[in-house]
């Protein structure tokens, strides 16, 4: 799970949607529970609380691959070995080819270790924890019997579930579309998002501009000097009237997180983002997410090619992450402020 954690705060460094199978399904429930600042989703397939293995178990997983004759010479020994299921496919196209044949890249001893502290400790605790909204996915052949979907879906807290009619305990493997399908419908769906996107509105130019303030003297501060920000920021000079007209004009989106102004962005017919801000106490909570992606789903209607933004220092890295490249490094002159930011661009599949 510590390892889970850092990668996100050192790599992602927003939240995320987070993913896993079985002991990673079960690896991703922890984290939920014990960051959720990190977290904006879960998706759990065929993952639980753990607290249901036994010495027996894991004797019989280490039995398994004690018995397997490797090195194999190739392909075709692996296969008449393990056969030729969707899982065996997924260990035989995972070995490792070494000098003398094929050999597993994992180590049994280390895997049966970790699956030993799962097995002793039911996390029913972190489970009703979790708040963010959840996917659970079973398969229909999978390890969880009816009762035990149900009480784990009885337990949670925001938690929608899809039984697939067809696949195992590997139904990413043995039922990829039914499971893509359902994945993709939830991470598209509204209840992917903490935030709720729509239409700008003349009530929301008072919000939205007290936004714009304090996204850029609180959240850049730490990237630009309190002159840039001065000049940036320019409080004296903004109207909500005209800030209203532009708005409106320039087709804003505004995300609300419980009812309140937390961001807003826009794009134009030639996929222009012109602003995405979101207020600092409501960074790290996915707002921005949310923002590009009706974004991006304008963007589409509109068929332009590509996304583009001159997006500052501090916003950045948020623009890397959903694949935007940077163009050009900038240096314009605003009130008299030399500033820094970069012409940066996203190519889209029209």
């Amino acid at each position: 799970m510590a390892d889970v954690i850092h990668l996100l705060e050192s790599v992602v460094g927003e939240p995320v949607a987070l993913v896993g199978q079985s002991l990673g399904g079960h690896t991703a429930l922890l984290v939920a529970s014990a960051r959720p600042d990190l977290v904006d989703r879960l998706v759990l397939l065929e993952a639980g609380v753990g607290g249901d293995g036994t010495a027996e178990s894991r004797a019989g997983m280490r039995q398994f691959f004690d018995s397997w004759p490797t090195p194999f010479a190739d392909r075709s020994e692996a296969e008449l070995f393990l056969g030729d299921s969707a899982l065996s496919r997924a260990w035989i196209d995972d070995l490792e080819r070494r000098p003398d044949g094929l050999w597993r890249r994992f180590d049994a001893d280390i895997m049966i270790a970790t699956i030993e502290p799962v097995d002793a400790r039911a996390r029913w605790d972190e489970w009703t924890t979790v708040a963010v909204p959840t996917l659970a996915v079973f398969g229909r052949d999978g390890m969880f019997d009816t009762v035990a979907k149900h009480e784990f879906l009885r337990r949670g807290r925001r938690v929608q579930h899809v039984d697939l009619a067809a696949g195992g305990h590997d139904a990413h493997l043995e039922a990829h579309d039914l499971w893509v399908a359902a994945l993709t419908a939830f991470l598209d769906g509204p209840a992917g998002s903490s935030a709720t996107v729509r239409p700008y509105e003349s009530a929301d130019a008072a919000g939205t501009l007290a936004v714009f303030l304090d996204a850029v003297t609180v959240t850049a501060a730490g990237d630009y000097s309190p002159d840039q920000i001065a000049a940036w920021s320019a409080p004296q000079e903004r109207d909500v009237a005209e800030w209203d007209l532009v708005r409106s004009r320039l087709g804003t989106v505004v995300a609300t997180v419980d009812g309140e102004v937390a961001g807003f962005s826009d794009v134009d017919d030639q996929g222009y983002i012109d602003m995405m801000f979101v207020a600092s106490r409501f960074g790290r909570r996915g707002v921005a997410g949310a923002l590009l992606r009706e974004v991006e789903r304008r963007a589409g209607e509109l068929t332009v090619p590509a996304l583009w933004t001159n997006a500052s220092i501090t916003a950045r890295p948020f623009f890397e992450r959903h694949g935007f490249v940077v163009v050009s490094e900038q240096h314009p002159v605003i009130r008299g402020a030399l500033m820094r930011n970069c012409r940066m661009r996203k190519e889209l599949a029209v």
